[in-house]
């Protein structure tokens, strides 16, 4: 299990970043997921839905995650 600690999107990926709030993926900070791809697919969703500008949609989300060793890791959704 590992456990969502932050997510953002990624800036620089659109010409829209003035656009990104940093709630956008708020929906999933202090959920556990099974694994890494399902906290991914997770941000992904989050961004579809809560984004304010439709070239934000699917843009790369930077996750710090904690795995259930106590290892704390950023990646890239």
């Amino acid at each position: 299990m590992i456990t969502v600690i932050d997510a953002k999107l990624r800036n620089g990926y659109s010409s829209m970043d003035h656009y990104i709030t940093g709630h956008e993926c708020q929906d999933i900070i202090g959920r556990q997921f099974h694994s890494v791809r399902d906290a991914g697919r997770a941000a992904f969703n989050c961004t579809i839905k809560n984004v304010g500008h439709n070239s934000l949609k699917g843009i790369p989300v930077r996750l710090t995650v904690a795995f259930a060793n106590g290892k704390i890791e950023e990646i890239s959704a």
